[in-house]
């Protein structure tokens, strides 16, 4: 149902690049403007199919036993190989409550931040849900990516839509 002569390499370029995904106007990520586009970043450029380097963090909240946060990154592992990402490393921290700036504490970030420069990692995955105002902090001081599981999870979903209905229904969930 796409018009003639139209390619899937030309549906790609229009709908973002470097794995950033526009939706149409009028829908906003939760804290954007009225008006201005969704951006839904992806894990993988799918443009040039480059794998990205991920780095990924969870928390171990007071209270919560320590094999949980394992087997939570384990899978959260799982779901950047099915992304197309490569897993370069991990890092947790034990915290009473999260951040409200930068969800992890600003000292274990920087300390996160310089083990990805140092990587080169290109994007780091948060294992649990970022508030908007979290995310761009975060990115400030990683000076990379920032997604959470379910930014990640979405990406899975929108990589293997396979009609231009399903394409819209995941920029639209």
């Amino acid at each position: 149902n796409h018009p003639a002569g139209e390619n899937s390499q030309d549906r790609l370029a229009a709908i973002g690049q470097a794995g950033r995904i526009e939706a149409p106007l009028g829908r906003r990520h939760p804290g954007g403007p009225v008006g201005e586009p969704v951006i839904v970043k992806g894990l993988v450029d799918i443009i040039n199919r480059e794998t990205e380097r991920v780095f990924i963090v969870g928390v171990q909240l007071k209270g919560h036993d320590a094999w949980r946060i394992d087997e939570s990154l384990d899978e959260l592992e799982e779901l950047v190989g099915t992304a197309g990402g490569e897993v370069t490393g991990r890092g947790t921290q034990r915290l009473d409550r999260v951040n409200a700036a930068t969800f992890i504490g600003p000292g274990k970030a920087r300390e996160f931040a310089d083990q990805c420069s140092e990587e080169g990692v290109d994007t780091v995955v948060f294992d649990e849900e970022l508030t908007p105002a979290q995310g761009r902090n975060l990115e400030k001081v990683f000076e990379c990516k920032i997604l959470d599981r379910t930014a990640l999870i979405l990406d899975i979903f929108y990589q293997r839509a396979r009609t231009r209905e399903g394409t819209l229904q995941v920029e639209l969930d």
